[in-house]
């Protein structure tokens, strides 16, 4: 087997140069051999990265008699093994739990088997993966492709600020931007509201009360 990086998605860019190429395996091997021996990673941990690394050489409900894969880079060998598997895991580490809720874009949801939907937030993380029992289902349904507040149990790495899952027990959908009322349109909404007092004493008003 032959590993090349390749460029991902844009289609439309030049193709890496061969330095690139070079560097970007070197960077791939050399954190995959510093995880077997150290126990360490090369670079900030990203559990996108991590759970790539963790496929290499799975082979569930098969009958493959796969133990280890062998990496070469020139002269160089790292073995995927149970070592290796290992030491990945606790770099990993559990999840850790929080109540709370997080916004986004919600889309890629998965109705077979397994029910999941990824979310994409407008700040913090790039995307989080919710997942949720049977009862929700209408509402994740109606939600898809909308800006959703989902809330439930956060799921946290130790070494993460910001979660990368989630486990929904409430999805509220906003409403379109293009629905709302402007402020053009509130005009005037309240008025009489200050009873005989100008905006100025009104405000005078509150700032005094206790």
């Amino acid at each position: 087997m032959v590993l090349e990086p390749v460029s991902l998605d844009d289609r439309s860019a030049p193709p890496p140069s061969p330095e690139l190429k070079k560097q970007v395996v070197s960077s791939f091997t050399n954190e995959l051999r510093l995880i077997k021996r150290d126990k360490k990673l090369l670079i900030e941990p990203n559990l996108p990265r991590l759970e790539a690394y963790q496929e290499i050489g799975k082979r569930e409900n098969t009958r493959s008699r796969i133990e280890k894969v062998k990496i070469w880079h020139g002269h160089d060998v790292v073995t995927i093994d149970k070592v290796f598997q290992r030491n990945l895991d606790e770099i990993v580490g559990p999840d850790e739990f929080a109540d709370g809720a997080i916004s986004g874009m919600l889309e890629a949801v998965n109705f077979h088997i397994v029910n999941k939907f990824t979310l994409y937030p407008t700040l913090g993380p790039v995307k989080v993966t919710g997942t949720f029992d049977a009862r929700l289902r209408p509402e994740i349904k109606q939600a898809i492709g909308s800006f959703v507040t989902v809330a439930g149990k956060l799921r946290y790495k130790a070494w993460s600020p910001f979660p990368h899952g989630i486990i929904a027990e409430l999805v509220d959908i906003h409403q379109p931007d293009a629905e709302l009322p402007t402020l053009t349109a509130l005009r005037g909404t309240f008025a009489g509201s200050t009873g005989e007092l100008n905006s100025a004493e009104f405000i005078d008003q509150l700032r005094h009360e206790d």
